[in-house]
């Protein structure tokens, strides 16, 4: 006669050792998964970057047309990405400074190449551009470097005044915080530029860096249809002017910039082409991003620079939509390129959007680049000595950005260690 034994199961002290050992386990793994994760996405950052550069400058020197080439440093607020974008010069127009048709500059203008060489960075990693001091805007007062105070180059809240103006900044691409449905910015007495970045530029013989200090125009279209002046329609002669059904962004561009009779009406290289040119492919337009050229790049996780700040967790924002970056979305920014202090930075904080706020805050960010991260009592960052060697978080300077200088002759990206 066969036997038959009841199987046992766990008994409830049994699943809940079980579940601790596990637990355990997990708890001592997850610390080398995600140093193991950081590190992952931190060197192909740092390879992304290289060779976005690279690509950018073979680009230029392989075409046939002998504009220039640049590596264009853009960011996507709805993606939350670093886009690296390969560009060409097209051309040069006259475009008008602070939406004042009286006062003129020339201006570059740059198209993405025909192959479409963009690049995006990891989530979170960024890439700032060191804008030398008097580069910026001086809408504050003091005038631009050759222009006379006619310059628009980030004139943002946190860069337009006479003290930032003085000063060398680390800065950020402030092309993505812009009104979507809107073609233009509207000339007035609050004028300011709807999208900044900064480039790094190659000479189209030689492949070299140059730097000029021009300001130049990338095109870059709106991802919208609406708020468009001209039709869709294909039978309309002047729906080509559509940039954002274009075919060829380069072509696109080449026709606006060399068209004698721009606006259609028969009367060719009257001002009246000039002002549509301007509409099209000038600073005032949506589908357009004001650049300058710049010589030295930082790599960076903005999470790590957000801690340091003191603020909260970029995906944990109080009150205001998500960019993935410190800045605010056009709408929470009311109307402008502005930092989410509200929605990141409790009260009591050093950084907020006054005078003495912005100063703070830009300083901050510059020393916490540079190396100088020693945070001090009343939450700043840096007290001017690099590369401290303290006992602790106020004394001591831990770098996470990774700075690069780019050379002059072979274009390549250079790591600075000090």
């Amino acid at each position: 006669m066969m036997r038959t034994h009841p199987s046992r199961g766990f008994t409830i002290v049994e699943l809940f050792v079980v579940i601790a050992v596990a637990l355990i386990a997990i708890a001592v793994a997850l610390p080398a998964f995600s140093a193991m994760s950081y590190s992952s996405n931190r060197s192909l950052a740092e390879n992304t970057l290289k060779i976005a550069v690279t690509v950018a400058r073979d680009a230029a020197m392989r075409s046939a047309r002998g504009g220039d080439g640049a590596a264009v440093f853009l960011y996507d607020a709805q993606a939350g990405r670093m886009r690296i974008v390969a560009a060409e010069q097209v051309g040069t127009i006259t475009d008008i400074v602070d939406g004042d048709t009286r006062l003129t500059i020339e201006r570059d203008v740059f198209a993405p190449v025909v192959v479409g060489e963009t690049t995006e960075l990891p989530a979170y990693w960024m890439v700032r551009g060191y804008a030398p001091a008097r580069f910026t805007s001086s809408t504050g007062g003091g005038p631009g470097i050759g222009f006379q105070n006619r310059d628009d180059w980030y004139d943002s809240d946190l860069y337009a005044d006479r003290n930032a103006w003085q000063r060398g900044h680390w800065i950020f691409p402030e092309d993505g915080f812009y009104d979507l449905q809107r073609e233009t910015t509207p000339p007035g007495n609050n004028y300011r530029t709807p999208r900044q970045a900064f480039m790094v530029r190659f000479d189209a013989r030689s492949g070299q860096l140059r730097r000029d200090g021009r300001e130049a125009l990338l095109i870059d279209p709106r991802p919208s249809s609406q708020g468009r002046s001209y039709s869709d329609n294909r039978t309309d002669p002047q729906s080509w002017k559509r940039v954002d059904l274009a075919d060829d962004l380069f072509s696109w561009a080449l026709r606006v910039v060399t068209e004698a009779d721009l606006d259609g009406d028969g009367n060719p290289y009257q001002p009246s082409d000039t002002r549509e040119r301007q509409k099209l492919v000038g600073n005032q337009s949506h589908d357009t991003v004001l650049l300058r050229d710049v010589s030295r790049l930082a790599l960076y996780d903005e999470r790590e620079l957000a801690r340091a700040l003191g603020a909260r967790e970029l995906s944990r924002r109080r009150g205001t939509e998500q960019t993935g970056s410190l800045y605010a979305t056009f709408e929470d920014g009311g109307g402008r390129i502005s930092i989410d202090f509200e929605g990141l930075f409790e009260d009591g904080s050093p950084f907020d959007d006054s005078p003495a706020g912005l100063r703070r805050f830009r300083e901050s960010v510059d020393r916490w680049i540079d190396g100088d991260t020693n945070v001090n009592n009343d939450g700043t960052i840096g007290n001017g000595i690099l590369f401290e060697d303290g006992q602790t978080p106020q004394e001591r300077d831990e770098p996470k950005a990774v700075r690069y200088l780019v050379d002059p002759y072979s274009a390549e990206l250079r790591e600075v260690t000090r």
